[in-house]
């Protein structure tokens, strides 16, 4: 926005509807956090004071993380809590995207992913819960591909969203506000890798898994509530193929 051709403040007050008017994606949360500390136009405004609705995505692939995955956990915390900068929280209207591609084994996850999926949980708890308290909009969107198959859930109870209908709700974000003012009171200083769930001497406790989730999510598993598209790859392959034999009768 050039403000030598509208004026500054024209310039401003385009701006100001430019971000609270469009949906904006940040593929990661150190994105996220590098486009609020900016001023793009120059115009000594910033994307936190204006920005109404947002997608962030996650990704966590299989293994890639293994070497240090507390290290990315709190990376990724950290980056997070840069939501508390957005000024109307009560006007936000959040999609978080994780994609992950945890395993199905005979009928059933495994521990070490269930650990992971319940530390990914603890790395957005405080975020989340501070959003939602302050009148957000969260829809939390989990799409877990394995093999051929396509999973999908939703983690928070999004009664607004278009989706709902479709897809499970398992609702991990059930504390009401006063629940969750007494725990942040109770523990000061927020540190997620307290409650983190990590192999010790190459060995998962699960005792401590289910009382983590049990006791913090008020879940005995991390993976319930998937919804389940086994012909996802086929039918992408099916119009693959389709749209080769048009291609060829054109010729």
């Amino acid at each position: 926005m050039n403000p030598a051709f509208v004026g500054r403040e024209v310039a401003r007050e385009i701006t100001a509807v430019y971000w609270s008017k469009n949906s904006f994606m940040f593929t990661s949360t150190g994105e996220f956090k590098e486009a609020m500390a900016n001023d793009p136009f120059g115009l000594g405004m910033s994307p936190f004071d204006h920005i109404r609705t947002m997608t962030i995505l996650l990704e966590y692939g299989y293994g890639s993380h293994a070497d240090s995955e507390s290290a990315y956990f709190m990376q990724t915390f950290e980056e997070s809590k840069s939501l508390h900068v957005i000024k109307r929280k009560d006007l936000l209207c959040v999609e978080i995207r994780l994609n992950t591609d945890f395993r199905v084994r005979a009928g059933a996850f495994e521990l070490e992913d269930e650990c992971r999926m319940l530390n990914l949980l603890e790395m957005i708890r405080y975020p989340v819960y501070e959003l939602l308290h302050a009148g957000s909009k969260i829809d939390i969107m989990e799409y877990n591909g394995d093999g051929g198959d396509l999973a999908e859930r939703h983690l928070t109870g999004y009664p607004e969203s278009t989706q709902v209908g479709a897809h499970p709700n398992v609702n991990f974000f059930q504390m009401n506000s006063n629940e969750w003012a007494k725990e942040k009171d109770s523990v000061g200083l927020w540190d997620a890798s307290k409650n983190f769930v990590l192999e010790e001497n190459n060995v998962l406790d699960e005792t401590k898994l289910r009382n983590a989730l049990r006791e913090r999510w008020g879940k005995t598993h991390a993976m319930e509530g998937f919804d389940y598209h086994s012909d996802y790859w086929c039918d992408e392959e099916e119009e693959e193929d389709a749209e080769d034999e048009e291609d060829e009768d054109d010729e």
